[in-house]
């Protein structure tokens, strides 16, 4: 998920219909035909999020004294460790399924793109991110970061634990809300035209979210597999599929609806302009 970035003399690069135009004819635009790149950017995509998840939660899991008496210091100290992960993919073009839920949709509503094309590309896009997180789950599982028994272990347990524990309707709407703030961090870093730009632009809304503690699809592949994988229980098929069921489909679903409907389709009524399909 590249962030296409305006040129030096583009007027006004925050206006954002200017943005907006900059992300709909993106040459490099995420709903072109799925190949193997594609898979592997998304896979990618899929281990920069999980870095930014695995370094928060080794950090404040490694403090539980400040987790037991400052709870709302230590989400804070995870929220601002965990938009890496966004860095890193937008710095090195990674395909993010949360962000093409709205750069697809703009795609599409701006004739750029086609329903089935978008489609195709959501569901590779998906999977090479659940991919991307699990290799990294898997390394470091074999790495002992998280040691039986450890606070790391038990703050990695808990907080699956209570993301698991969240009925549905609360799981959606945190995901609804989780997803606005991330694809405006792609907005913003859209509109950068440097590196100290693009940091700037997306660290307040990826920490602003972690903070609030709503649900990114993306981060759960790694976070909630974690903390049942160093529990006491460990992972195992029957709560894997718990974990897609109860958590990561409506997160999903919340993380689409913000992203194609409200960020996409709002933009596209204030900003937008049909083009001719080129794909």
């Amino acid at each position: 998920m590249s962030a296409p970035s305006l040129a030096p003399t583009t007027p006004n690069p925050l206006a954002p219909a200017v943005v907006y135009d900059a992300i709909v004819d993106d040459p490099g635009l995420i709903v072109l035909p799925v190949t193997v790149k594609t898979w592997l950017r998304a896979v990618l995509s899929g281990c920069y999020i999980a870095f930014g998840g695995l370094v928060a939660v080794a950090v404040v899991g490694s403090s539980p004294a400040l987790v037991a008496w400052a709870p709302g210091l230590a989400r804070l100290i995870f929220a601002l460790v965990f938009p890496v992960g966004l860095l890193l993919n937008l710095s090195h073009g990674g395909e993010l399924f949360t962000g093409n839920t709205f750069r697809g949709a703009a795609a599409v509503l701006g004739g750029k793109a086609t329903i089935s094309q978008l489609a195709k590309n959501w569901a590779v896009v998906f999977c090479g991110n659940f991919l991307g997180c699990l290799a990294i789950l898997t390394v470091v599982l074999a790495s002992g970061l998280f040691p039986s028994g450890s606070p790391a272990a038990a703050f990695a347990q808990s907080l699956a634990d209570a993301k698991m524990a969240l009925p549905l309707g609360e799981t959606f709407f945190r995901a609804v809300l989780a997803n606005w703030l991330v694809v405006l961090a792609v907005w913003q870093a859209s509109s950068a035209r440097t590196a100290t730009d693009r940091f700037f632009a997306v660290w307040p809304p990826i920490s602003a979210f972690v903070a609030a503690g709503l649900e990114h699809s993306v981060a759960n592949m790694l976070l909630v597999p974690l903390g049942m994988a160093v529990g006491a229980e460990g992972l195992s098929a029957a709560s894997f599929a718990r974990f897609l069921t109860t958590n990561l489909a409506p997160v999903t679903l919340g993380n689409v609806v913000a992203g194609a409907v409200i960020v996409a389709g709002a933009s596209h009524v204030a900003y937008g302009r049909r083009r001719t399909a080129g794909v």
